[in-house]
């Protein structure tokens, strides 16, 4: 999971969603028999996916795999009908995430807190909460303390995010791309120009787990090596800056 900015839509589209929160209409997926209402509904879901798909780059917002095409409502509608059509209530999500999380009410009220959420991409800034072990590629809890409940390990136990075919697709990437930034740093011979290619398709937008990479690039232990590498392949360095960056963060969900 990495920070995102929660793209706007437009005011017909915001309007037909508040319409659709007023009128208490029960989520369809924007489907309608009423024809009169179909072409404004469907105008509508296109846009919402498709500014999702653009906001997540195609990946689920929970663990980065590509290929999401679920809306998912982060306050679940079963729970927080009066969210249903919620724009900022919307994810984009894989089938996987989606079935572990399913209705599961995002609020505790019995935290010590008074009812911390699970995380949101597009509120909270989720190093924050949760990092990845490099030589494991489990998940690490951030000032996690006894007898408390922590949002960062409610969120991997809600969408079992330490699943194995996660936690090793971390673990290899943290391997990889160490080794790409120290055979970097260390030449800049035209031979080792396809390990910069291969680095710079890794750390692409649309690529899953940026987490781990944006985990690397803010540990002050890499910080010279990637200053190396930045120095020395112009190229990457600005997307470094823009995987360290943190973009506009959305008010956060409050429960009710």
């Amino acid at each position: 999971m990495i920070p995102v900015e929660r793209r706007p839509l437009s005011p017909k589209t915001l309007a037909e969603l508040e319409r659709l929160t007023q009128t208490d209409a029960v989520w369809s997926g924007f489907r309608t028999p009423d024809p009169k209402a179909a072409a404004t509904k469907k105008s509508a879901s296109a846009e919402v996916l498709s500014t999702l798909q653009v906001m997540f780059e195609g990946k689920c917002a929970m663990c980065e795999r590509a290929g999401a095409k679920q809306v998912e409502h982060f306050c679940p509608r079963s729970i927080y009908p009066e969210r249903t059509y919620l724009w900022s209530n919307l994810l984009l999500i894989c089938g996987a995430c989606n079935h572990h999380k399913s209705d599961l009410d995002p609020f505790n009220p019995a935290a010590a807190d008074g009812g911390a959420a699970l995380l949101d991409p597009a509120v909270d800034i989720p190093e924050e909460h949760i990092r990845f072990d490099p030589v494991t590629g489990l998940s690490v809890f951030v000032n996690r303390r006894e007898g408390v409940r922590h949002r960062g390990e409610d969120t991997v136990n809600a969408c079992d995010l330490d699943r194995q075919a996660l936690y090793d697709a971390r673990c290899e990437r943290f391997r990889l791309v160490t080794f790409l930034l120290g055979l970097l740093s260390r030449s800049q011979e035209p031979s080792i120009g396809e390990a910069a290619s291969i680095l710079r398709d890794l750390i692409a937008p649309r690529r899953p787990h940026l987490a781990v990479i944006r985990q690397i690039l803010l540990d002050p232990a890499h910080q010279a090596l990637i200053t190396a590498v930045a120095t020395q392949w112009p190229a990457l360095s600005a997307r470094f800056d823009e995987l360290r960056a943190i973009p506009p963060r959305s008010p956060a969900h409050q429960p009710r």
